[in-house]
């Protein structure tokens, strides 16, 4: 299993959501998603991003698929 198969799987199994989430990819992105919606989008770039890069504790996913002419950066953080 690759280093990035391992990253991806840890994140899924500790996701989690709350109402302020939803709030906030909704502003960041200028959207109004439904919490399904958003939960679809963040499992569509789990599935396997372009990009995973580590910064500190912090990782980020860069998923090129989604609007090509905006590469999106998604900041997953592990406390």
């Amino acid at each position: 299993m690759s280093k990035q198969s391992v990253i991806l799987e840890l994140i899924r199994t500790h996701i989690c959501y709350t109402p302020r989430v939803f709030q906030r990819i909704n502003k960041k992105l200028a959207v109004n998603l439904s919490e399904v919606e958003i939960k679809d989008l963040v499992n569509h770039i789990l599935i396997q991003p372009d990009e995973i890069k580590r910064c500190g504790k912090n990782y980020y996913m860069v998923d090129c698929k989604i609007n090509p002419n905006a590469v999106r950066t998604k900041k997953i953080s592990f406390l």
